[in-house]
């Protein structure tokens, strides 16, 4: 008995490749081996039977040879198989294998995309960072000047702009729009007084810094150590810069010298909202009455509304050196008559092997611009601007409580700013600006022009707060030898020179400060002062930095090697036992 010769690989899966002549149909190949002639273009000639029955050899010789020699599990079977049970078999498994591995990949991109993270946390020792900055506003906001400045009509008192809102909302009453006088009404308060004066108005009416912050001192302590520390007054960056804030009229960045910023420990303010300065720095004895009277929250205050906004007090914001600070969402109060301890801790965060677009290098972002003033970028303060815009764009008027590069005027006012003479305007702007829809525009914003840094800082804060009553001889022999102290340093060849030193000589002399005579006509306002005073002390916890790594948990290479796997795991080998005992028994 003669064995049957063996058939060729080709001829002998011809009839299986025949099967898939379906598929055959759309590959066009330009280079095609010998034997086989160049396949034409469709609209060059009618193609003849012999060269359609060439071409379809071509394709199926193609698709033989590719069921071959693939190692994707159940191809071969699939058409080899003399059985038509089996090869359905085959076919379901094909098909229900590239189901999962198309919803598996699906799934691994869409979380890679969400971008999860890891984080890995470390404590960087002696790692001393540069002093943040302080950004101080009072809750009390207007000045004692302000009632003059009211007075002589320099600049528009509240009580004539909340009359000049009755009046208005008086006529909305009488139309029957209730509801824009219900809207009139309800802007009654700080918020929209500041948008109905101008920028230079509204520092008038607020306090200057030396009268906010009438004494600072700062605690020099290399590495936290008590036995070399020293203190010294405060030195900061030219006079503070100047920032407008809707509800609180005028606030100052105090960022310290950056030579001295890494080495300081720590920062102790005494805030105020009185005139120190005319009390205790000037001989209150040649002042008819003993001495100018501590101003009181002036009378011309006649905002209705106003009562969810008043507050007696200080707000204070801790952020990074050079970046501007957001009042309203990362600050804290102060109380009045209390002392207020800050302990913050510096936290870095770096974003690593992160893909293109979705962080920055910090280098490489634009600065932020916001009443003539030049901040480092932040995020948060890049969305504001954004944002701002976009309400100047659509409802052309200025946000006062955003980020405004472009600063408020008559082509584009506040968006609440109220004219006596066109209410109208006023609710309009209001109506558009409530009816954007903020939460698309900041989603817009986010994935377009605002980038995320790659490396940001921020402040871990614990605050702790007890009474405090300080003593008026204190203040004020603290201030007025400080203050001669200075000028002989600095100013040896003044006019004034000799005068400040008799002064110093004069406070050694004294048998007691407390009792001293210039300081006994002060003790009557006592009370009073300490009502409108706060003390704050800023310190470090350490000179560690906390460095937080984010890192994604899918990186470009674990997805394909999580690719690879899944696809190993379905069509790849043989997942289920069954196909694997089908492989054996055919």
């Amino acid at each position: 008995h003669l064995k049957k010769a063996p058939q060729p690989i080709g001829r002998a899966r011809e009839p299986l490749a025949a099967a898939f002549i379906w598929p055959a149909a759309l590959l066009r190949c330009p280079a095609q081996p010998r034997g086989f002639p160049a396949a034409k273009p469709p609209a060059a000639v009618a193609m003849t039977p012999e060269a359609a029955r060439r071409e379809r050899s071509f394709c199926s010789f193609l698709l033989a040879t590719f069921i071959d020699n693939t190692s994707m599990r159940g191809f071969r079977k699939c058409c080899g198989s003399r059985y038509a049970a089996l090869r359905l078999h085959w076919l379901f498994y094909i098909a229900s294998m590239t189901v999962i591995l198309a919803y598996g990949s699906f799934n691994l991109f869409a979380e890679f995309f969400t971008y999860n993270k890891s984080y890995q946390i470390e404590e960087v020792l002696n790692d001393p960072t540069p002093f943040p900055s302080l950004t101080v506003c009072s809750l009390s906001p207007f000045s004692p000047e302000a009632a003059s400045l009211w007075r002589s009509g320099e600049v528009p008192s509240p009580a004539r702009f909340s009359r000049d809102l009755r009046h208005g909302m008086g006529r909305m009453v009488r139309l029957g729009r209730y509801a824009d006088a219900a809207s009139l009404f309800r802007n009654d308060k700080m918020a929209t007084y500041f948008q109905f004066i101008s920028e230079s108005q509204a520092t008038q009416l607020g306090h200057q810094l030396a009268e906010l912050v009438p004494f600072c001192v700062m605690r020099h302590s290399n590495n936290a150590n008590p036995s070399v520390a020293h203190e010294e007054k405060c030195n900061f960056k030219v006079t503070g810069a100047r920032l407008h804030h809707p509800e609180y009229l005028v606030c100052y960045d105090l960022e310290l010298d950056d030579a001295e910023s890494i080495y300081v420990s720590s920062l102790s303010l005494i805030l105020s909202n009185a005139h120190l300065n005319e009390y205790l720095l000037h001989n209150i004895s040649s002042t008819a009455g003993g001495g100018v009277r501590v101003s009181r929250d002036p009378a011309d205050k006649e905002h209705v509304f106003d009562i969810f906004n008043q507050g007696a007090g200080f707000r204070i914001v801790l952020h990074e050196p050079g970046t501007h600070p957001l009042a309203d969402t990362d600050g804290f109060s102060v109380q009045m008559r209390t002392s207020t301890l800050i302990k913050y801790k510096a936290v870095k965060v770096q974003k690593l092997d992160y893909p293109a677009g979705e962080c920055a290098d910090s280098a490489r972002l634009p600065d932020i611009l916001d009443d003539d003033s030049r901040y480092k970028y932040t995020f948060a303060a890049c969305l504001s601007s954004q944002i701002g815009q976009l309400i100047r764009r659509q409802c052309n008027c200025t946000s006062a409580f955003h980020v405004r590069p472009p600063a408020a005027g008559p082509a584009a006012p506040y968006c609440g700013h109220y004219s006596a003479e066109n209410p109208l305007d006023f609710i309009r702007r209001l109506d558009c600006v409530r009816n954007l829809n903020l939460s698309n525009l900041m989603a817009s914003v986010m994935h377009s022009t605002c980038q995320k840094p790659c490396t940001t800082f921020h402040y871990e804060s614990h605050l702790s707060s007890s009474n405090w009553t300080p003593q008026v001889w204190q203040i004020h022999w603290m201030m007025h030898i400080s203050s001669a102290l200075k000028q002989v340093m600095d100013n040896p060849f003044d006019q004034h020179f000799s005068e400040q030193l008799q002064r110093l000589i004069n406070f050694t002399d004294l048998e007691s400060v407390a009792g001293a005579p210039e300081v006994e006509a002060l003790k009557v306002f006592e009370s009073e002062l300490a009502e409108k005073m706060a003390l704050v002390t800023v310190t470090r916890m350490n000179y560690n930095t906390l460095v937080k790594q984010e890192a994604l948990q899918i990186t470009p290479s674990a997805l394909m090697s999580r690719l690879g796997g899944l696809g190993s795991l379905t069509i790849g080998s043989p997942s289920p036992a069954l196909s694997s005992w089908l492989n054996s028994s055919t």
